[in-house]
Formats: C-alpha cells, sequence, structure tokens
C-alpha cells in the first residue's frame, strides 16, 4: 500500500517541472532569435501602410520569466517529486503523509504560484502589446491581420540587425499556455496540502489515529503519538 496522496502530488510536481522547460526554452529560443532582446512590450510606430519602427525591450522581461520557469518549475519542482516518490515508495506506508511537513511546503508552494502567476500574466500581456502594435496598421490600414502572420514580417528594414522574428508568436504563445497551466498545477498543489493539514487537524481534534486504523483499536494515546512524533520525511 502507498499513500496515496503523496504519490498524486509527486505526479503534479513532476509534471510542472516539464512546463518548466515548456516556458523557458520557447522564451530562450524568441530572445535568441531578436539578438539577445525581448518581444515582449515591443513600442511599434507605424510611419506609412508598409513600414514601422520598433523599440524592442531589454532582455529582462524574458529573463525573468525563464529564471522562475527553470528554479520554481524545473529544480524545485523535480526535487519535490523525487523527495515525495521516494517518501511514499521506501516506507510503503499509506500513512506515510501524517508523518511529513506540511505547513513549510503550504507557504513555499503559495509563493511559487503566486510567482507563476506573475510569469504567466507577463507573457500574455506582453504579447498581447505587441501584437496590438503589429495589428493597429497605419491610419486604419492594416496590413497584418494577425500576430501570427507578423512571423513573415522582415524584421530588419528599420535597423541593421540579424534579428528573425520566424517563430516569435508561437513560441512565446507556447510558453504562455504553459505559465497558466504550470500556475494552476501550482495551485492545485497547494490545495492538496491544505487538504493533508485540515484532515490531519480533523484526527488530532478527534483524537483519532491515522483514517485507515480500525475505529476498535484506537486508543486515547493514538493521537498524542501521533502529534508528538517528528515528521520522519
Amino acid at each position: 500500500m502507498f499513500d496515496i496522496q503523496v504519490i498524486a502530488q509527486a505526479v503534479i510536481y513532476s509534471v510542472v517541472s516539464i512546463f518548466g522547460f515548456a516556458i523557458s526554452i520557447p522564451v530562450g529560443l524568441t530572445v535568441n532569435e531578436f539578438d539577445n532582446k525581448c518581444i515582449l512590450y515591443t513600442d511599434i510606430t507605424w510611419k506609412n501602410a508598409t513600414f514601422f519602427e520598433y523599440h524592442i525591450s531589454p532582455p529582462t522581461i524574458c529573463n525573468f520569466s525563464i529564471g522562475v520557469a527553470v528554479f520554481t518549475c524545473i529544480f524545485y519542482g523535480l526535487g519535490m517529486g523525487i523527495y515525495n516518490f521516494y517518501a511514499a515508495c521506501s516506507t510503503k506506508d499509506p500513512n506515510v503523509g501524517f508523518n511529513m511537513w506540511v505547513m513549510p511546503f503550504i507557504l513555499a508552494n503559495s509563493l511559487v504560484a503566486i510567482l507563476m502567476f506573475v510569469v504567466a500574466c507577463i507573457l500574455s500581456v506582453g504579447l498581447k502589446e505587441t501584437c496590438d502594435g503589429l495589428e493597429k496598421g497605419y491610419g486604419g490600414t492594416k496590413v497584418i491581420k494577425s500576430c501570427e502572420d507578423a512571423q513573415k514580417v522582415n524584421w530588419n528594414l528599420y535597423k541593421n540587425s540579424h534579428v528573425n522574428g520566424s517563430h516569435f508568436f508561437s513560441f512565446i504563445k507556447a510558453s504562455e499556455v504553459a505559465a497558466w497551466i504550470a500556475f494552476l498545477l501550482w495551485g492545485l498543489q497547494v490545495s492538496l496540502y491544505v487538504l493533508r493539514f485540515i484532515r490531519i487537524r480533523r484526527f488530532r481534534a478527534k483524537d483519532m489515529g491515522p483514517p485507515d486504523v480500525p475505529a476498535g483499536s484506537r486508543t486515547p494515546g493514538d493521537l498524542n503519538s501521533f502529534a508528538s512524533a517528528n515528521p520522519s520525511a
């Protein structure tokens, strides 16, 4: 027997680490395509019906999104996934979750969820502002009908550079979707920890042991022994 909740949380941690790659890699490739600049929040000014100038953002905004995804989703998420798998499989105790720390991970995962929400908003709003500028056109004339079409634009006409924006919308859009999914997964992870915390408090309040202990075998000392025990994992 295994602790199903611990296994489920280990799976969620492992899945969210995959989404960390789905966030960081496309954004990093886009930064590379735009000569170490960030396409998000680009200021675009149309000079005539077929020509526009643009002032691209510094890489800080994109690097922040990459850094958060790498450190929270990939490193922390993968590490916690391994930790939970090990805790559940090494003991095969269906109640191992009752002997693991809960409150520190509620706080840590809440912080991670907030950071991931910020990253998702940065990607969504930043891409929308850039796309709105591209689709605005000049004097009511719209050459670029959609942001996806802007991937065919020659970004080197305004500046003598080696910018290649042939994938920027697809890459950033993929990262945006992955970021929102990762945020939801972190929120689910926090909810599961809160659920475990409530279950522990409820069993303590009722002076009961872990849920699978037969009622006839519970003694008043079961709760005291459990409450006084140090976390084993």
